[in-house]
């Protein structure tokens, strides 16, 4: 049993791909007067943006890739793992509901924000301890004493919540005083919160690991010169 599948691995890499990639490729597609550090990621996917596709094709397979790896991060605890599967959701929806050509949207505007406040808290709820029977946690089959990953304990796990609440609170203050750096304060929360299941996964697989009862003593066969209370 690996603490994180190759599969889990695969798809921490393609999030922060499919976004940053899906933003980068559809911005170039834009008219000249499309600003990546004022206008907004949604604008891409909108119904004004030119190959609008690109980012929406990005925007949904980066909330699928968080949603497998929700499944495969069994080193994070379980109210983590959800968090993280609820921001793939959203950010899927996204594509659904982006931003209109004018004004705003109360469907964007909630799975948006649904997508950054959940993929904001997922590092640290997922040290919370919780009794986990229908979506077990890999460190409870460790052998007592194992160590666990560096970036699914408690303080790495609070600095990765820390600094992508600060990057959308800077973000959020951008949007409502009409800021000259929407876009690119977006794009810096989006982009951090994309990056640390990658983190998680390849720490989970640098860390050695042994499983409980591996490292017991295999029993000798009856009979056999090992097994005489006389040795």
């Amino acid at each position: 049993m690996r603490p994180v599948p190759w599969w889990a691995l695969l798809s921490a890499t393609g999030a922060p791909f499919f976004l940053i990639g899906g933003w980068t490729a559809g911005a170039a597609r834009q008219p000249d007067h499309y600003d990546p550090v004022f206008d907004t990621i949604s604008v891409l996917a909108g119904p004004g943006a030119t190959d609008a596709w690109i980012m929406q094709l990005g925007l949904a397979a980066a909330g699928a890739c968080y949603l497998v790896t929700a499944f495969g991060l069994a080193v994070a605890g379980l109210l983590g793992r959800v968090l993280l599967a609820l921001g793939g959701i959203a950010t899927g929806l996204v594509a659904l509901f982006p931003q209109p050509e004018n004004g705003g949207s109360d469907e964007h505007a909630f799975v948006a924000g649904t997508a950054f406040v959940a993929l904001a808290l997922w590092p640290v709820a997922s040290t919370l301890t919780l009794r986990e029977r229908f979506w077990p946690t890999w460190a409870d089959t460790l052998s007592p004493g194992a160590p666990r990953p560096w970036a699914v304990r408690r303080p790495a796990a609070i600095l990765a919540s820390l600094i992508p609440i600060g990057l959308c609170a800077w973000f959020g203050v951008e949007m409502f005083s009409r800021g000259p750096w929407i876009g690119l304060t977006e794009r810096f929360a989006a982009g951090a919160e994309s990056i640390w299941p990658l983190v998680v996964a390849i720490s989970a697989r640098l860390t050695p690991y042994a499983l409980a009862g591996r490292a017991e003593a295999v029993a000798e066969p009856p009979g056999s010169a090992a097994a005489s209370p006389l040795d």
